[in-house]
């Protein structure tokens, strides 16, 4: 091993790295003993000797030197325990350059030993703030790679999506399109019930926050009328809607509600004015009382 062309021996170093410090120092003193050339790394970590230490020691035990380049000592220390315990690392060298940082390389490593490392987990594209939440749904055997495709997410969105995947369901359809954060907080609330399937389906990314939680309620009303969900999805970049509008689920679940018959309702074309008349008439014809003598 040289440095400066003169070749290190433990009688020169002090006067060779005189500049550096006794921690790197004496790393290079390990080096001449353990028969190591890693004189490219000294400078690099200068002010870093135990990640020297960790390069040393890596080395030492035949890491694949493509490791020497992440630059914290402690996910170095975390990867020679990794592979000690019988894994090649050939998982991990994808990850290599790609500027993680020690948390993030701590969640790899965590996922690596446990087997989560999907090769279509893009890990690159997918923002810190949300690893948690990738680690998250890995710990509950969730396909988390479908978030990593670039699209971004916020932490609200996502963990609504894992809630929605958690109770079962499939997520494929708002993973495109525009959806509105507040629309997929409401869906993963409604996740968790028994009618969910039976409406999702008519559930589209036009629709309003308003219209959806009108949905909800006469769900939980147990009326799912499939008439009161069409919609006209549009073409060509037009926007779609749906043929009901929010005032009609509104007056309809009024009717529900009363204890009226809502299908007398059932009238896209009807106007809030006259549907609220007609409501208005079968509740008083339901509260006349009967005259006469049976």
């Amino acid at each position: 091993m040289y440095y400066n062309n003169q070749r290190v021996k433990i009688e020169n170093i002090e006067k060779l790295f005189s500049e550096y410090s006794l921690d790197i120092q004496d790393e290079v003193r390990s080096m001449v003993l353990d028969g190591l050339d890693l004189i490219e790394w000294v400078s690099v970590c200068k002010d870093n000797p135990y990640r020297l230490n960790q390069i040393r020691l890596a080395m030492k035990e035949g890491v694949d030197p493509r490791f020497f380049n992440i630059s914290d000592g402690r996910v170095l220390y975390s990867l020679r325990k990794y592979l000690k315990s019988g894994f090649s690392g050939e998982e991990l060298y994808r990850f290599v350059g790609c500027g993680f940082d020690s948390e993030q390389w701590e969640y790899i490593l965590s996922w690596a030993e446990k087997g989560y490392l999907d090769k279509r987990l893009s890990l690159v594209r997918t923002p810190k703030n949300l690893w948690s939440l990738i680690d998250k749904g890995l710990q509950n055997n969730l396909p988390m790679w479908v978030f990593t495709t670039g699209r971004n997410y916020s932490v609200s969105e996502m963990n609504s999506l894992i809630t929605i995947m958690s109770n079962g369901h499939d997520i494929d359809k708002f993973l495109i399109g525009s959806w509105r954060s507040d629309v997929i907080k409401v869906l993963g609330e409604f996740s968790r019930f028994s009618w969910y399937k039976k409406v999702v389906g008519a559930v589209y990314d036009f629709i309003s926050l308003e219209f959806l939680l009108l949905i909800g309620e006469l769900a939980k009303n147990k009326v799912i009328d499939a008439d009161l969900l069409v919609a006209y999805k549009g073409s060509q970049g037009e926007r779609g809607y749906y043929l009901y509008q929010t005032y009609h689920l509104s007056i309809i679940l009024q009717a529900v509600q009363k204890g009226v018959d809502y299908t007398k309702l059932k009238d896209y074309n009807l106007r809030e004015s006259d549907a609220n008349v007609i409501l208005a008439d079968m509740i008083a014809n339901r509260s006349i009382p009967m005259k006469g003598r049976l």
